[in-house]
């Protein structure tokens, strides 16, 4: 304030916008004295010099809300965008939820056969008879989806599979 106050006192040209009660006065007896009165003020002299307390604003306050009320918007958008990036997040999550909450509709309609002679082909016959009633009919298998129940690992397995014997770098194979 001490500052404002020295400039404003000593430099005409820094911030000598304002016509206050004092000028006023001053103005009214510089005229009634016989000189020259500043008063009333052009049109083009009314936009830049305002009264204190008024609803006319300089260049610079004007520039100064502007810049605020921008600064205030643009942290509105931001802010909307990331409640609304949560809410689709929410929804996408929610719609994942959904799909993995339902039932699982299996239905066996193709005819599987086995051509071909020898051990494999033997085994892979026998496999496929073993599910013949599937085959036969349209059976609809109708299953709840296991949900995994969360668990502490086992930190004894985890160390022995972190750790190498045979040295860093070195792979081994246990087969």
């Amino acid at each position: 304030a001490v500052m404002y106050r020295r400039r404003y006192l000593r430099d005409l040209r820094f911030d000598n916008i304002y016509i206050n009660a004092q000028f006023k006065e001053l103005d009214q007896q510089v005229a009634s004295e016989g000189g020259a009165s500043v008063l009333p003020l052009t049109r083009r002299e009314a936009k830049t010099y305002i009264t204190p307390l008024s609803f006319h604003l300089s260049y610079k306050e004007r520039k100064a809300v502007l810049m605020g009320v921008t600064s205030v918007l643009r942290h509105l958008v931001i802010g909307s965008l990331l409640v609304a990036l949560d809410f689709l997040v929410f929804w996408i999550l929610d719609q994942l939820h959904h799909q993995v909450k339902g039932d699982v509709v299996a239905r066996a309609q193709v005819v599987v056969q086995v051509n071909g002679s020898g051990y494999a082909s033997d085994i892979f016959r026998d496999l496929v008879a073993s599910f013949n009633i599937l085959q036969r009919r349209n059976i609809t298998v109708i299953s709840r989806k296991c949900l995994l129940e969360p668990s502490e690992p086992k930190y004894s397995t985890t160390f022995l599979l972190g750790t190498d014997p045979h040295g860093p770098g070195q792979i081994y194979s246990t087969f």
